[in-house]
């Protein structure tokens, strides 16, 4: 399926916030000395194992630019926010489930870009409230509108499947609540379409790859 194709100006014409909030993301990946805080050295649990935690994304930025959201859809950068849930297998592994929402404009309609995430999650331990982590897991990525796209005047659904994977950094405030720092990218195809009523499977998969960074709170309980 094919929408319409823009110029590479217009494309770049709808990336101004990206620099700043990526940069900014990386700047704080790169800068979190946990020495700084030595003095709550044992008072932030380090293990993870048996513990749960939930968090907020938000704000959540995310810029597509897989080929066909530049060439088919002109697709702008989007703010939202997501949900997370992770539980401590062990001290370094967690099993994180979340789901993710942000709003874009593809010419001038309203689109939903929603993500279903699952994977592990691996934390670099220490005494240090600075938790600094990695994550890898499957994605469902669905791109969809409501309103009138164009000429179609009618639902439209992309619906992909891929990877996500993630670095960031968790700085726990007290033993429980933390917030959270993410900078992620996903490789999606999408190979399912809805228009309208009509469902069918693409027969040219489209790329919809993802850059996303975002900010949380989290609150960590004990399961046993």
């Amino acid at each position: 399926m094919r929408i319409r194709t823009v110029t590479d100006a217009e494309c770049a014409a709808g990336r101004p916030a990206l620099a700043v909030v990526l940069a900014l993301t990386l700047v704080l990946l790169a800068t979190v000395p946990g020495t700084v805080h030595a003095r709550l050295r044992g008072f932030v649990p380090s293990s993870r194992r048996g513990a749960a935690e939930v968090w907020v994304d938000l704000p959540r930025f995310a810029m597509p630019f897989g080929d066909d959201y530049v060439a088919d859809y002109a697709i702008t950068d989007g703010w939202g926010f997501g949900l997370g849930v992770s539980f401590g297998l062990a001290d370094k592994i967690c099993l994180e489930g979340r789901s993710l929402q942000t709003n874009h404009t593809v010419d001038g309609a309203e689109w939903d870009l929603d993500l279903a995430h699952i994977g592990l999650k691996y934390c670099m331990v220490g005494d240090s409230p600075f938790q600094p982590f990695l994550s890898l897991g499957y994605i469902r990525q669905n791109l969809e509108t409501d309103a009138s796209y164009g000429q179609h005047g009618e639902y439209v659904r992309l619906t992909g499947h891929g990877i996500l994977a993630c670095a960031g950094v968790d700085y726990f405030r007290t033993a429980k609540f933390f917030v959270t720092l993410r900078v992620e990218y996903a490789f999606v195809d999408y190979t399912y379409a809805i228009l309208g009523t009509d469902e069918q499977n693409l027969t040219e998969s489209l790329d919809g790859r993802v850059l996303s960074a975002s900010i949380g709170i989290g609150y960590r309980a004990p399961v046993w």
